[in-house]
């Protein structure tokens, strides 16, 4: 079997362009887990106004298997305004 390797990948995009870009990088399922929840938790933080408006951004979550994302964008434009967290991953060669 393959090893894995699970990429979280975590930015801020504002006015069209990203901002604090950052990637980690682990094969641990466990460890993946507890990275995503840590840079989620930040993300939530330092965007608390972000998500209380609820008029003009939504949040998008999908958890699947070895796979996921938490995405809070401007209903109106997606990419001019937004911020994510996800997880993906790759099996090494």
């Amino acid at each position: 079997m393959k090893p894995k390797v699970y990429i979280i990948t975590s930015e801020y995009v504002a006015h069209g362009m990203t901002f604090n870009r950052k990637l980690r990088y682990t094969t641990d399922p466990e460890k993946r887990d507890q990275i995503y929840e840590e840079e989620l938790q930040k993300m939530k933080i330092d965007n608390e106004d972000i998500l209380s408006d609820k008029e003009n951004y939504m949040v998008q979550k999908s958890n699947r298997k070895g796979s996921q994302i938490f995405f809070c964008y401007y209903k109106y434009q997606p990419e001019a305004s937004n911020f994510s967290v996800e997880v993906t991953s790759e099996t090494l060669e």
